[in-house]
C-alpha cells in the first residue's frame, strides 16, 4: 500500500519593518528582498533623497504588491521631483514691450509665505528656493502698473515668464450679476491685467478700480464655471448684467430645488447617492425626478 503524506499546514513568512537597499543605475534599481512570502506582501518604495545638479530630488513613497510564489519581479515606477523650485523673468509695458522697473512679490498660496524683490529693466529677476507649490506672482510701480499671475511649481519646477504690465486707470467698473431675476452669488467680473471683482452674494454689486477712464473694455462675468457672459463696452457702469447658463451644464431639479454641475465636474451614481467630482456630495432618499444632461 502507497504511502498517505502527510499534508503540510500553509506557512507564511513576514518581514515587515525591514528595509531593503538597492543601487540606481541609469534610473533603474533591482532591489532584492530575502526570502519572499507564501502570500502576497505589500511594501513601500521611494528615492533616497539625491542632489542633481544643485537640486535635491526626491519621491514620495509608492506601494507595490509582491505576490507569494511568483518568479518574476515586481516593478514600480517612481516620479522623482525636486524640494524647490525658482521662478525667473523680465518686466515690460504691456503696450510697448520695453523693459520696465518695478518692484515685485511672490506669495505662497497654502502657507503665505512672501518673498519680495526688485526688477531692473531688462534685467531677469529670480525667486529662488522657493517651495514646490502653488505661487501668486505680482509686480507693481508708483504709476499704477500691475498684473498678478499663478504658477504651480508642482507641474513645472523651473518657470520663467513675462510679466506685461497694463497701466492703471482712473475709473471705477460697476454692475450688478442677476441670474433668473435674482441676485447670484459667487460671481466675479474680469478685465484683462487686474484683478478680478468678487460680485456681492447678497446683492449681486461688484466694483472694479483702476480701469481705463476712456475707451472700450473687454468685461468677462462668470459664476461658479455655470453661468458667464463677455461683454464689449465703453460704459463703465453696466447697470444689471444677466448672467447665461452655460450649455454643457447639467440641472438636477428635485423637490423645488435645483443643482446646476458645470462641465468640468463629473457624476457618479451608487444608487440613490449622486457625487460630484471636486467634494461636493448630494444624497437623495430616491432618484432624482428631473436631470437635463449636457449636450
Amino acid at each position: 500500500m502507497p504511502k498517505m503524506r502527510r499534508s503540510m499546514p500553509a506557512r507564511s513568512f513576514d518581514w515587515r519593518r525591514r528595509t531593503f537597499y538597492g543601487t540606481v543605475v541609469d534610473g533603474q534599481a533591482a532591489i532584492p528582498v530575502e526570502r519572499l512570502t507564501y502570500g502576497d506582501l505589500t511594501y513601500e518604495v521611494w528615492l533616497v533623497p539625491v542632489i542633481v545638479n544643485g537640486t535635491r530630488f526626491t519621491t514620495a513613497p509608492e506601494p507595490v504588491v509582491v505576490r507569494g510564489g511568483q518568479e518574476s519581479p515586481a516593478s514600480v515606477t517612481l516620479h522623482a521631483r525636486p524640494e524647490r523650485g525658482s521662478i525667473t523673468g523680465t518686466v515690460v509695458d504691456g503696450a510697448s514691450g520695453e523693459g520696465l522697473e518695478a518692484a515685485l512679490l511672490v506669495v505662497d498660496l497654502a502657507s503665505g509665505a512672501a518673498q519680495t524683490t526688485t526688477a531692473a529693466a531688462d534685467v531677469h529677476f529670480m525667486f529662488d528656493d522657493l517651495p514646490v507649490a502653488e505661487h501668486a506672482l505680482l509686480a507693481r510701480r508708483a504709476d499704477g502698473f500691475h498684473l498678478p499671475q499663478r504658477h504651480d511649481l508642482a507641474e513645472a519646477s523651473t518657470v520663467e515668464t513675462r510679466l506685461r504690465l497694463t497701466r492703471a486707470g482712473t475709473a471705477v467698473l460697476r454692475g450688478v450679476v442677476t441670474f433668473e431675476g435674482e441676485p447670484l452669488p459667487f460671481a466675479q467680473a474680469e478685465v484683462e491685467g487686474l484683478p478680478a471683482a468678487q460680485a456681492d452674494p447678497m446683492t449681486g454689486a461688484f466694483a472694479l478700480d483702476a480701469v481705463a477712464g476712456e475707451g472700450e473694455l473687454s468685461v468677462e462675468v462668470a459664476a461658479a464655471g455655470c453661468y458667464g457672459v463677455r461683454l464689449n463696452t465703453t460704459a463703465r457702469d453696466l447697470g444689471e448684467i444677466t448672467l447665461a447658463l452655460h450649455e454643457d451644464t447639467t440641472v438636477i431639479e428635485r423637490g423645488g430645488s435645483r443643482l446646476y454641475v458645470p462641465a468640468q465636474s463629473s457624476i457618479t451614481r451608487d444608487g440613490d447617492r449622486m457625487v460630484l467630482q471636486g467634494g461636493v456630495l448630494w444624497v437623495t432618499g430616491a432618484a432624482p425626478s428631473a436631470v437635463t444632461p449636457r449636450r
